[in-house]
């Protein structure tokens, strides 16, 4: 940590966990991170380049200038140099050949009054980059194109996520000389694709064939086309058949291959597939959690007031059963972004089964709004800022009573980031299902969120305009239920200053509202252990006490 901020190191380390080396720090000086610290966005591994063993290129984000350079570093020694420097609004994106040339690169263009997203291909024959404007398209229109990588056994076509004349996002295959897609590869007709598995095999890890695809139902799931992988995953999931199954190194030629087991109610436990037959743990990353004490997460869908359809993920507490259990408190918990979604997994945060083991259902909205539903459900949240998202959120607490799930008494709502906001703008909503509400470093004030978006150009065409609706600040004289707020106060994505001045309007107005302010804690994982103790613990006694929801 610098001053009153968090920044970004990196650090490359042996597997014996000794010698951490910093990368590109020279004897008596500050390493290039510590040079740039509060400026570079991030640095992260662009490519492991499996023809060099010793290097890999590292990818240096710089948000000032909108660009992204490359430098090309010695894991054992830290030595590098820079590979790749960008211009301005202009990225590498992490995709090199066989001889460790990167070959794609995007920019961003002003051009008739809007920015352009263009993408360029690198041809070794010619030495130049060519622009491919199959690929291009303006920042407003949200086009969803994710340059995968080269196809292993076509090198002249690009393996690329592209959601262009669909709703949903399929893997289509592109012809860099033709300049043109060529085929549909993979479209899964409920849920967005999201990439490729490669299989790789040789001494240094080459990718040679595409092994499967993937695509986010409830979680991420694999559509398997090698049946060689396909038999390995059947195997390992009659073995784990309430888990999601993650081979994390496909290498057909390796003897021992890493496999992730997880799910909603399972934490991540690591194991080693030996001669793909023996199976030897490695070990839990909880072992203090029984997943047979939770029940496993569930993919829903009811219909908005308006007749959208929304999904929503939802978490019951052990042994609950609609229709024969007595109808329980429910939690509303829409997640952060908006453009973002939930997953069927296990939550690193502890919030949804934190919650249903006391006894809560906790029902996940994938709101309009979010996204990695499809565009329709994305776009359809355009300037709906605590109105029809808001909707959405009560409908899916109507649903809940219904279905005889929740007690219409007993219903609550939390969020965190704009879950924050959801929560916050629900307490002064009138004829709210809730009896109260917590937010976690939340958005107050829509015009300040405005004001940080229009700082960048290109963002703002991108989402800033489609932030427009209602808050908590323009209708605090109308709060009408207990809420909690609390914010880290090391927070740089959403400011402490939205969280102090609502609590401010409210108290100054005799409105009931519980805050506090976690020290040192920034607005996203990972967390300390103290600041989660902190936090849970001050979530579950407001419920308990504040709404009433304590058992009798």
């Amino acid at each position: 940590m610098e001053g009153r901020s968090f920044t970004y190191l990196a650090r490359f380390v042996g597997l014996d966990g000794k010698d951490w080396i910093e990368p590109m720090r020279r004897q008596g000086t500050k390493g290039v991170l510590e040079q740039f610290a509060g400026k570079f966005l991030r640095v992260e591994v662009m490519d492991p380049l499996p023809a060099e063993p010793d290097h890999v290129l590292l990818r240096y984000s710089d948000p000032l200038r909108g660009t992204a350079d490359v430098y090309k570093v010695n894991v054992r020694t830290g030595a590098g140099e820079r590979f790749a420097r960008a211009g301005e609004d202009e990225s590498y994106i992490g995709i090199t050949d066989r001889e460790g040339r990167l070959r794609a690169k995007s920019s961003a263009r002003f051009e008739g009054g809007d920015w352009v997203v263009h993408y360029e291909i690198f041809d070794p024959a010619s030495g130049n980059w060519e622009d491919q404007p199959a690929l291009s398209y303006p920042v407003k229109s949200r086009r969803n194109v994710d340059i995968i990588g080269f196809d292993p056994e076509l090198p002249d076509i690009l393996l690329i996520k592209d959601n262009s004349g669909s709703d949903l996002a399929a893997i289509k295959g592109y012809d860099v000389k033709k300049k043109a897609f060529v085929e549909v590869l993979f479209q899964h007709p409920k849920f967005e694709a999201t990439g490729v598995r490669l299989a790789r095999e040789g001494g240094k890890g080459i990718p040679k064939s595409i092994a499967g695809f993937t695509y986010d139902g409830a979680s991420e799931e694999v559509y398997w086309i090698d049946p060689y992988w396909k038999s390995i995953q059947d195997g390992l999931k009659s073995q784990f058949p309430n888990d999601n199954i993650n081979i994390l190194n496909l290498r057909r030629d390796l003897s021992f291959k890493l496999i992730e087991v997880s799910s909603s109610r399972h934490p991540p436990s690591y194991y080693l597939l030996k001669n793909d037959q023996e199976l030897i743990k490695l070990g839990d990353s909880r072992p203090e959690i029984n997943p047979a004490d939770l029940e496993p997460t569930k993919l829903v869908y009811y219909k908005a007031r308006d007749g959208l359809e929304i999904p929503a993920l939802l978490t019951l507490p052990k042994g609950f059963r609609p229709g024969t259990s007595t109808p329980v408190p429910a939690v509303i918990m829409p997640h952060g972004g908006p453009w973002a979604r939930d997953n069927a997994d296990w939550d690193p945060a502890g919030w949804t089964q934190f919650l249903a083991s006391r006894g809560y259902a906790v029902l996940q909205p994938q709101y309009r709004g979010s996204q990695g539903w499809g565009d329709k459900l994305w776009k359809a949240g355009d300037e709906q800022w605590g109105l029809k998202m808001q909707d959405d959120k009560d409908d899916g607490a109507q649903w809940l009573v219904a279905q005889g799930i929740a007690d219409s008494k007993r219903m609550a709502i939390f969020g965190y980031s704009y879950g924050g906001f959801a929560a916050m703008t629900a307490a002064t909503r009138p004829n709210s299902p809730y009896r109260c509400a917590i937010a976690g470093a939340g958005v107050s004030n829509l015009s300040r969120i405005q004001n940080s978006w229009g700082e960048n150009r290109i963002q703002r065409q991108l989402q800033g305009w489609t932030v427009k609706g209602t808050d908590a600040m323009s209708n605090v004289d109308k709060a009408n239920i207990p809420i909690l707020i609390y914010h880290g106060d090391r927070d740089q994505t959403v400011p402490i200053v939205h969280a102090r001045e609502l609590v401010a309007a409210l108290r100054s107005r005799g409105k009931a509202v519980t805050y506090f302010e976690v020290e040192d804690m920034p607005h996203s994982l990972p967390w300390w252990p103290a600041w989660q103790e902190k936090t849970l613990t001050a979530i579950e006694a407001f419920l308990a006490k504040d709404c009433g929801f304590a058992k009798s």
